[in-house]
């Protein structure tokens, strides 16, 4: 069936962990674009959900990463913005770790990363509660990596490396033409 998704792999966290990882030796070439899904993601302390891509299963890290966001937020104004030189993207904006009622869900899109002359880049939607559960925000977001190689999944950590991943149900899937 045309436009069909084949689950790659699946990770679901069990306790407190630095990084998850979706791709490296499960990644299959055979796909030109790529869904990922993440849902019930929490943190060890106010953190968002940060991630990078893998060249031969290894985080890229440097200043290649590219944004453009678009931050709703139910309780503010929202805001657009942009940021070139960054060293990872981020996935969602800050979960609180201290609402029990916030956690970061979302999926995202992945294209060029079989193609080692082209840039990869990213599609982000995601949502979570923030503040209190009246208080809903949520990213809509592209990321470009500014480095022309091919790439074999994600690290997802928090935008801080010494907070933690302490729930949440990551996926990868490859979509058929």
């Amino acid at each position: 069936m045309a436009g069909s998704l084949k689950k790659l792999e699946e990770v679901t966290l069990s306790g407190a962990t630095a990084s998850v990882t979706l791709g490296d030796d499960t990644w299959d070439t055979s796909y030109n674009v790529y869904y990922v899904t993440f849902d019930g993601v929490k943190v060890s302390a106010d953190d968002s959900l940060a991630f990078r891509v893998l060249a031969s299963g290894t985080p890229q890290i440097g200043t290649g990463y590219q944004e453009s966001v678009l931050y709703a937020k139910s309780d503010t104004n929202s805001t657009i913005g942009g940021v070139v030189g960054l060293g990872q993207s981020d996935a969602t904006a800050t979960i609180d770790s201290g609402v029990a009622a916030s956690s970061g869900n979302g999926h995202m899109y992945l294209f060029s990363f079989n193609n080692s002359s082209e840039y990869s880049y990213v599609t982000i939607d995601s949502v979570h509660m923030q503040y209190n559960t009246n208080s809903g925000r949520g990213f809509t977001k592209s990321t470009i990596h500014t480095v022309a190689a091919a790439n074999d999944g994600l690290i997802f950590k928090c935008n801080t490396d010494s907070n933690n991943l302490t729930a949440g149900t990551f996926k990868l899937f490859g979509i058929s033409k």
